[in-house]
């Protein structure tokens, strides 16, 4: 796949390369002639040039509406300057310096008369330009198609390999027992499906065979049984696989627009409420993490008592219905009602994955099961934010949640087609006093509201809300905007898994979970001193390293300082407190930011966000160095 791709994406830019420098001239040409003709317009009425007060403002409006100019300026026939876009040199000498191929001359006439030189001077970078940014692009959907490719090979090697193997296998062990009536049967079977059915063939005959003599046989020395009346076929169902796959197309697709989702908003019609634009742009988000959150226990509950898999074709189905709508949104007002279906959804979704694994998983294996879960979950995030920017800058922002909608349908199919029906255990229901219980230890407290709720801020407030804002002001393109963002989930994807393995062997967990704060604050600090994309892709990049420290051990610590409330009321229902007080950062991180920005601009909110996660930091540590000093001194925390 990577052979062929490299290949054809070689020839194509070949080919993109050598159109495109004659259809930059033919549209300089065409460009300057319509300002041509526009001013020769004007000037008809008997007004002179110099008299033309807005015409540099219209010259500027006319560069700043198309990137492959550079500037538009007016000289005298004599060769003086008299008018000029941003960026016009001081000389008319330095207009005929530059080449040709990229600088349009043309006369400004009245009555015959030449008035002025009109020059249209183009970016003689564009091009290569152009060319960097595409073969980026294309780096990225080859990196992002590996990963995909990576997950559906996962599924179609778990159905059409493994689990037939693991039916064969257990045919011979039955068989090697004397046990003779099952049967493999050909559906799901994949490439073995003809073994199958010859083994199947064999052991009819045998049957059939001994049926002509009595209804059923048992050998006293060997135990065979053999009758004409199999006990139906074997078959093989891989849990994981089964879930991961549709999961991660859900993710997969609500992520594609994480990357432009803020733009989107702020194109959309809003109502005057008095409110700032800032605030009024993080509204959906939060507005989308509080039903999430709000939704996760009733999700759980129902899909309990509905099953999995129409729990989870309903999530998806919804979750398409909540973007398709979202694509065809033309007010606020209108978005909010459709972000809060998707997040219903995308909560049902979520929930049913995590309780299928946790039905299908023994204590043994739900561990590795979980870390599949949560790989499917970032990956799922990473490429759909790199793929959605590429979208959106090609295709447009409503295309880009069509598409998303489309895959949300196709996910729902898979699940239709692939997945066992199944219900979930009993939960225990949640209960106030749960509340009173946990509120009443100070540690498992800190931990929530001083390490996870910061986290999350540092993750919707800066991350996907104030960063993207600050790229798109800075005058970043989309796709760029798209692959900065990758720096958080690559950086996610490649340490969490040894970070969660050093907090398993590690005694004192508190210290992740501080060094995994600190890392964080100095991430959001980092474009306080300098406004760059390479300072912020660092930035994200450190945020990304501090999470997948800090966060992992943030459940671990959190299990630990509970363990007398776990023996009480189970660990399932103390870590979906955590989860639901976590949300929290979720919710406010969005807001909070963006009523930083809307006092004190980018600089004083990533300055705030970073300042209150410092904060929470030393607040953290004090604490626990506190609680854990009472401890050893008998006096219980």
């Amino acid at each position: 796949m990577l052979t062929a791709s490299a290949l054809l994406s070689y020839l194509a830019l070949r080919q993109f390369r050598s159109e495109l420098e004659p259809e930059l001239y033919k549209k300089g040409q065409i460009l300057g002639d319509s300002v041509r003709r526009h001013l020769e317009g004007v000037l008809a009425y008997g007004l002179e040039l110099d008299e033309l007060r807005d015409l540099p403002e219209y010259l500027d409006s006319l560069v700043q509406n198309d990137t492959t100019i550079l500037y538009i300026a007016l000289t005298t026939p004599d060769g003086r300057l008299l008018q000029g876009s941003q960026g016009t040199p001081r000389s008319a000498a330095e207009l005929t310096a530059v080449p040709h191929p990229h600088r349009h001359s043309l006369s400004i006439k009245r009555d015959g008369q030449i008035l002025a030189q009109l020059h249209l001077v183009q970016d003689s970078r564009y091009a290569d330009k152009r060319m960097q940014s595409i073969r980026l692009d294309i780096l990225t959907v080859v990196a992002i198609g590996s990963l995909i490719a990576y997950e559906l090979l996962l599924f179609w090697t778990a159905t059409c390999f493994d689990s037939p193997i693991r039916c064969l296998q257990a045919m011979a062990t039955a068989i090697r027992d004397g046990e003779y009536r099952y049967r493999l049967g050909s559906e799901n079977k994949g490439p073995f499906r003809h073994l199958a059915e010859a083994i199947d063939q064999r052991l009819d005959r045998i049957a059939i065979g001994f049926a002509a003599r009595v209804p059923e046989f048992q050998d006293a020395a060997t135990g065979c049984r053999l009758a004409a009346q199999s006990l139906g076929p074997l078959s093989y169902h891989h849990p994981i696989a089964a879930i991961r796959w549709p999961f991660f197309m859900v993710i997969f697709s609500d992520a594609l627009s994480v990357s432009f989702f803020p733009f989107y908003v702020d194109s959309l019609q809003a109502p005057a409420l008095g409110i700032s634009k800032e605030i009024l742009i993080s509204l959906p988000i939060s507005l989308f993490m509080l039903v999430w959150a709000l939704a996760l226990p009733f999700a759980g509950a129902w899909s309990d008592r509905r099953g999995r898999k129409i729990a989870f074709l309903v999530g998806a189905g919804i979750t398409a219905v909540g973007l398709l709508a979202t694509a065809a949104a033309e007010t606020l007002l209108s978005l909010l009602l459709w972000r809060s279906l998707t997040a219903v959804g995308y909560a049902i979704v979520f929930i049913t994955a995590q309780g299928y694994i946790t039905d299908n998983t023994s204590q043994e294996n739900r561990t590795r099961g979980m870390a599949g879960f949560v790989s499917a979950f970032f990956g799922g995030m990473l490429c759909g934010a790199a793929i959605g920017s590429i979208l959106a800058e090609r295709l447009g922002y409503r295309a880009t949640f069509v598409i998303s909608a489309l895959l949300g349908f196709l996910a729902a199919l898979f699940v239709l087609r692939f997945l066992e029906r199944g219900r979930g255990g009993s939960l225990r229901r949640l209960r106030w006093a749960d509340f009173r219980l946990l509120w009443g230890n100070t540690r498992f407290m800190a931990v929530a509201l001083l390490a996870a709720i910061p986290s999350k801020i540092a993750l919707t407030g800066f991350l996907y809300y104030a960063v993207l804002l600050h790229l798109k002001a800075i005058g970043t393109e989309q796709s760029d905007i798209g692959r900065a963002m990758v720096a958080y989930g690559a950086a996610i994807v490649l340490l969490a898994p040894l970070a969660a393995g050093l907090v398993d062997r590690a005694r004192q967990r508190s210290g992740f979970v501080v060094l995994g704060g600190l890392l964080a604050s100095l991430a959001m600090l980092l474009p306080y001193f300098d406004q760059s994309l390479l300072v912020a892709v660092l930035g994200i990049a450190l945020l990304g390293i501090g999470h997948a420290v800090g966060v992992p051990a943030q459940l671990a610590l959190a299990t630990e300082v509970s363990r007398t409330e776990v023996e009480r009321i189970g660990s399932g229902t103390v870590m979906g407190l955590f989860r639901l007080i976590e949300r929290l950062g979720n919710v406010s991180g969005p807001l909070l930011a963006g009523t930083l920005m809307a006092g004190w601009g980018f600089q004083g909110a990533i300055l705030g966000l970073s300042g209150i996660n410092l904060l929470a930091v030393i607040l953290l540590t004090l604490l626990l160095s506190l609680t854990a000093s009472r401890a050893r001194g008998g006096d219980p925390a």
